[in-house]
């Protein structure tokens, strides 16, 4: 019967989450950072043999049984057919809170006012190697010395370095507006730390920050540097932690049209 991609992509959220809204959030955006939104597969969708080949494989990864459903299946899966890719559309930024489940990830990973208390902005913090903001940031960093760094924002002064590592942590900790960043941003020990020195006394204009951004994003090397970041986080499993709340179609928009074709 069709529809058994959707069915698969709700017992793995079912199953892996146990009714915690948090995990199944996470889990949802590992999904769809592997091409398997669930917003575009419906119960009537008819059942393509890349997908349920490449779903089969997700699968067997979380260790959910799907034998069931897939026997079911109105194709034979194919294991040389790829899923199809994500979507394009970006995130809407306009929220001025941080929703429960992003506040409850921040807590789990450390982060937030409550954590950090409010001298921590002055010293480094002790990040564990383990800390997928450790791939994250090493990849950054390549990322911007490979590709070349861009302009610097001319409203708010902060570095292009700066604009798209804030980026990325917005993507990552489903982070909903640049007012919210930027208040967190004040209290934040582990976010300044990954992005440098620079922003550790810094205090920008959210209208200001958040108008940068965009154009930063906007530009070729913008682009370039998340067509470097998505994809070697995916390889190295970074996106997986439970340490985040990553916001996989929002960061999965930040790349360019030729990296998601």
């Amino acid at each position: 019967m069709p529809g058994t991609v959707r069915r698969i992509i709700d017992r793995i959220k079912d199953q892996r989450s146990s009714g915690n809204s948090v995990v199944a959030l996470t889990v949802e955006t590992r999904l769809v950072l592997q091409g398997f939104d669930p917003q575009r597969f419906e119960y009537d969708t008819p059942d393509d043999p890349g997908r349920l080949a490449r779903i089969e494989e997700i699968a067997g990864e979380m260790g959910v049984e799907i034998g069931d459903l897939m026997a079911e299946a109105d194709a034979e899966p194919d294991p040389e057919a790829a899923p199809a890719p994500p979507p394009e559309a970006h995130e809407s930024l306009g929220s001025e809170n941080l929703s429960q489940s992003a506040q409850d990830a921040a807590r789990a990973a450390g982060i937030g006012r409550d954590a950090m208390g409010a001298g921590a902005r002055s010293s480094a913090p002790e990040v564990p190697e383990d800390h997928p903001l450790q791939g994250f940031r090493r990849i950054a960093d390549d990322a911007l010395a490979e590709t070349g760094e861009g302009d610097a924002g001319g409203r708010s002064g902060a570095s292009f370095a700066v604009l798209m590592k804030s980026s990325l942590l917005i993507g990552l900790y489903s982070i909903t507006s640049d007012r919210v960043f930027c208040d967190l941003l004040r209290y934040n020990a582990l976010f300044t730390w990954f992005l440098g020195g620079s922003a550790a006394q810094a205090d920008f204009d959210p209208e200001a920050f958040a108008a940068d951004r965009q154009d930063a994003l906007a530009s070729a090397a913008g682009r370039a540097f998340f067509d470097r970041i998505v994809p070697e986080g995916g390889r190295h499993k970074l996106f997986s932690s439970e340490r985040l709340q990553p916001n996989g179609r929002q960061i999965k928009g930040l790349m360019s049209q030729r990296a998601r074709a």
